[in-house]
């Protein structure tokens, strides 16, 4: 279908564009971009929101497809609000935030390593091996320190 078969529907699609909100867009409200190219990440905390800006790019994977998803790793400093003119806080950190786009259903990193550090620590916590796992058995008594500390 061209737009000129449907002008309604092409329209409809402008105004659809024109008048969403930004949430409505699939824009992250917990990122605020600046003029020059920075951007301040809004980390929420049981405490209270932590504000990371980013000082400069350590990756940027460039994406081929039209939606731009890609992943980002930024050197940031931790500063005070989403605000441009927010100072670092002090003493001034520096850390590495890596931005990354994942499906809704997708688990996290953080689900990640703790299903893996569950999978460890089940493993260490049986009293004796299956048959077929015995070589396992040297394995587990040379890192049972990690699991200990």
């Amino acid at each position: 279908m061209t737009c000129t078969q449907n002008p309604a529907f092409l329209i409809k699609l402008f105004m659809s564009f024109m008048f969403a909100t930004k949430a409505e867009m699939r824009y992250d409200d917990m990122i605020e971009r600046h003029d020059n190219r920075r951007y301040t990440y809004q980390i929420p905390d049981p405490k209270g929101s932590r504000f990371f800006r980013t000082i400069d790019t350590i990756l940027e994977d460039r994406s081929s497809n039209i939606t731009g998803r890609m992943t980002r790793i930024y050197l940031v400093e931790e500063v005070t609000s989403s605000a441009l003119e927010a100072t670092p806080v002090t003493p001034r950190r520096t850390c590495v935030l890596k931005d990354v786009w994942l499906d809704e259903s997708a688990a996290t990193e953080r689900e990640i390593q703790d299903n893996i550090f569950k999978d460890i620590e089940s493993f260490f916590a049986l009293s004796s091996l299956p048959a077929d796992k015995t070589e396992l058995a040297e394995l587990k008594k040379a890192r049972q320190q990690l699991v200990d500390s």
